[in-house]
């Protein structure tokens, strides 16, 4: 029996069944509970994952009651849970164009939240990150 770099075992001819059972059980319990942490298994490089994101539009922001605060409530698609994720906002075109900001966010339910502006000519573009 060979192993490998994360310790899965790799049966080679010869090996008996009192051997390779064993072996193959670890296996199936190692795939069971490796988390791609560069130390169980192979880390998963960045440019595998695709980030989920979504845009607010200057048409999509309300006034609202007080005034000089503009609002969008989002849905947050299925899958994502909103207790375990950061939301990251960037404007998207002018001059600021790709700058990072930090809105007023706040829970609206367990799959929405509001985001808040003071500037309803924004376009921002967020993603979330778990």
């Amino acid at each position: 029996m060979q192993t490998l770099s994360f310790g899965f075992k790799k049966p080679e001819d010869g090996d008996k069944g009192t051997i390779f059972f064993p072996a193959l059980e670890d296996n199936i319990q190692q795939l069971n509970d490796h988390d791609h942490n560069g130390t169980n298994s192979k880390k998963i490089p960045s440019s595998s994952v695709e980030a989920v994101t979504g845009t607010i539009v200057p048409g999509d922001w309300i006034e609202t009651v007080a005034g000089n605060v503009w609002q969008e409530q989002v849905t947050v698609p299925a899958g994502v849970d909103l207790s375990k994720t950061e939301i990251l906002f960037r404007i998207s075109g002018g001059p600021n164009d790709g700058a990072q900001i930090h809105p007023y966010v706040r829970a609206f339910s367990t799959n929405a939240f509001i985001v808040e502006v003071n500037d309803p000519s924004l376009t921002l573009t967020y993603m979330y990150v778990s």
